[in-house]
């Protein structure tokens, strides 16, 4: 696979002020340590009070590296207590990129199962060696090789 631009859109809410500026510290930190990420914020939805609002935080970056970022992203976001969510969608790029993080390049997706906390991967690369991936919707991630 070669390295292109992957995005990854994580859903957050946030219920403060207080934590609307840590979001902020955190970008401009993401930025400084990742040089030519793009990486921008959009306002979903705001709640009953002007400072509840749901935020969808985008991340670009080359496929190999994305979950180095996204990785950062979600340890800084938690630190602030700011919940994030990945859709299925996001799940399944992240453990595309954990994937080539580790020099497998050429896999392809044998399995897939999706839960609302969790999604489940097994790939196979050229040589049908087996590898599980399970992504959670807050960006944690699983990862073994080997038999079924």
């Amino acid at each position: 696979m070669e390295d292109r631009n992957k995005t990854i859109t994580v859903e957050l809410t946030l219920p403060n002020e207080t934590q609307q500026e840590a979001l902020q510290n955190s970008i401009r930190s993401l930025r400084r340590d990742f040089p030519g990420a793009d990486i921008q914020t959009k306002v979903s939805s705001r709640k009953l009070t002007a400072t509840d609002v749901v935020i969808s935080l985008i991340l670009s970056f080359g496929s190999r590296v994305i979950y180095d970022l996204a990785r950062r992203a979600f340890d800084e976001l938690a630190k602030h207590s700011i919940r994030v969510r990945l859709s299925y969608h996001d799940r399944v790029e992240l453990a595309k990129s954990l994937l080539q993080k580790n020099g497998i390049s050429k896999f392809t997706l044998e399995e897939q199962t999706d839960l609302s906390g969790e999604s489940r991967y097994r790939f196979a690369d050229s040589k049908k060696r087996q590898y599980r991936v399970t992504v959670y919707s807050d960006g944690r991630c699983d990862y073994s090789t080997g038999g079924l």
